[in-house]
């Protein structure tokens, strides 16, 4: 019988190859299946060593998975494309030969196309293939195994019966007892072979291999992240994970994942999705435990995943604009001037580090309307008024629609209350109605306020009667007094007294006060204010504030 030869790839089809080299041996007998070339001894050329192993087999199966064709080395270099890779080695030997190769396609894996390939291997894409799938496994494989006796033959027509009579045991080596001895050292050391053999081979419970189904690259996409595991004689339940390092933080730190009827059989398992987004390059490492149905738990296998940088750009912060004066009652806003070369901003987080009054929110998170389809422009972060004055430090992050979030930027500001001029100092220092200290002796303006609004009034009613009434008796003193002369004038300015009365006027001065709220101060005299002017209000009194 001619030996099956397995070609492989260990980061494209290890655990196929493992469960396909099972079953065939299980069938052919284990020393009529190679899946790897082992023990090429130092000085020896490994090309001729390859050569010669598929050169004594009858039919060599070519594994082809997803990352068959594509596959690269730690130089970035397609392996297919190094006349020295294994794999091709492996393949073209069998093909210069030719023996038959099949290839056997698992993972979702194509047949390549002869114009992928170097010219040793372009007449692998003209075989035809068979496909093994995870739900169709004992069929596909059974399948595969009828195609194989053609290539391979009948083992018991080749080797024969055995001949009883072609040895011939002396009678007195039968009775020795050196004979007896050895014998009974051959029998020790094959129970302790066996010993081993169960367990580090059928009885072994470990994880061989941990990796994401491509390359992980830090451009928010979710990898699939494969366990490979050898649990022969003990199913596995769960594999729980656990981060342990990295570069960055993860959302959930450990998990558990279930494992299937199939998925024991197939020795592989996905144990969940892993997603990042960065311009740099970061790494992440996690433990991996399997767990069986009865607790039992293999040793920890430990994955540092690389994680390459994403080509996508980040939203920037460029500038934040600040109000020259911010005082105690205000509301306010600070003006971030943003760059969004990829998609819209849509969200501003803001966060308080540090501050000399209590926040109710460390973090708050506003929604952005304005900025749709700019990819540039500033956006407002607003705040709320304050009682007291305060020190504080805010961080902004600005985030498009498409998840990504600029780098911090942060902006120290203070809230000051209004402060009275050195001139007026001594003097507010003990007097409440004019002023206040703090406890650090700084002098503040006390019922001080803005102007914002100045207006005249027409006084209408009893007071324009009043007037026209006196003007009239006046007039009429006047006249008995002086005659037809002189006091017909003076009747006549009486009579304009009274209308003068009639159109009396009054002046309504608003003016916002520090703590937010608004008052409306009356007087008859012509104001001197302007909107903008600074006031102070004294017993219903408006004048300048110190």
């Amino acid at each position: 019988m001619r030996a099956i030869f397995i070609s492989y790839r260990r980061d494209d089809a290890a655990g196929e190859a493992g469960r396909l080299f099972d079953d065939l041996t299980a069938q052919f007998g284990p020393d009529k299946v190679f899946m790897d070339v082992a023990g090429i001894e130092p000085g020896h050329d490994f090309r001729k060593v390859i050569d010669q192993n598929v050169a004594s087999c009858g039919v060599l199966l070519a594994m082809i998975g997803k990352g068959w064709v594509d596959a690269k080395d730690d130089a970035g270099r397609r392996r297919l494309d190094d006349p020295l890779d294994f794999v091709r080695l492996e393949t073209a030997s069998a093909l210069k030969r030719d023996i038959p190769v099949i290839p056997v396609l698992v993972r979702g894996g194509r047949m390549p196309r002869a114009e992928q390939l170097p010219e040793d291997l372009t007449d692998l894409a003209y075989r035809n293939g068979v496909e093994l799938t995870h739900t169709r496994w004992r069929s596909d494989v059974e399948l595969l195994i009828k195609a194989l006796r053609s290539h391979v033959g009948n083992a018991e027509k080749e080797s024969g019966g055995v001949n009883q009579a072609a040895v011939a045991v002396p009678e007195t080596s039968r009775r020795s007892p050196f004979w007896g001895r050895a014998l009974i050292g051959i029998a020790v050391a094959i129970v302790v072979a066996s010993a081993v053999w169960y367990q580090y081979f059928f009885n072994v419970f470990a994880i061989s291999r941990v990796d994401t189904t491509e390359p992980f690259v830090a451009n928010g996409k979710l990898y699939d992240v494969i366990v490979e595991f050898k649990a022969r004689n003990n199913p596995v339940q769960n594999v729980e994970v656990h981060f342990v390092r990295g570069d960055t933080t993860w959302k959930t730190n450990s998990w558990t994942a279930k494992v299937s009827t199939d998925e024991n059989n197939l020795g592989r398992v996905s144990v969940g999705a892993m997603s990042y987004r960065s311009t740099k390059p970061a790494s992440a490492t996690f433990l991996y435990v399997l767990i069986a149905a009865d607790g039992k738990r293999s040793q920890p296998y430990e994955k540092t995943f690389k994680i390459a940088p994403g080509s996508f750009r980040l939203p920037s912060i460029t500038t934040i604009i600040v109000p020259n004066a911010i005082h105690v009652g205000q509301t306010f806003s600070f003006n971030l001037a943003y760059n969004a070369p990829d998609a819209d901003i849509v969200q501003i987080q803001r966060r308080v580090l540090e501050s000399s009054i209590e926040w109710p929110q460390e973090q708050t998170t506003l929604n952005v309307s304005g900025a749709v389809g700019h990819r540039s422009g500033s956006v407002s972060s607003a705040f709320p008024a304050s009682q007291a004055p305060y020190k504080a430090t805010a961080e902004f992050v600005l985030v498009d629609a498409q998840g990504n979030r600029s780098e911090p930027r942060r902006m120290s500001f203070e809230v000051l209350p209004a402060t009275a001029t050195a001139q007026t100092a001594d003097r507010m220092r003990n007097n409440p109605q004019i002023g206040y200290r703090d406890a650090n002796s700084n002098v503040f303006c006390a019922n001080c306020a803005t102007v914002i609004g100045v207006r005249e009034v027409a006084q209408e009613g009893e007071a324009t009667v009043a007037g026209a009434i006196a003007g009239g008796l006046l007039g009429g003193v006047l006249r008995d007094q002086v005659g037809h002369g002189r006091g017909n004038d003076a009747a006549t300015a009486a009579v304009a007294g009274a209308l003068t009365g009639h159109h009396a006027k009054s002046y309504e001065i608003t003016v916002r006060y520090n703590d937010g709220h608004a008052e409306v101060i009356r007087q008859s005299t012509a104001p001197q204010w302007r909107n903008g002017d600074r006031v102070q209000i004294v017993n219903g009194v408006l004048r300048y504030a110190p």
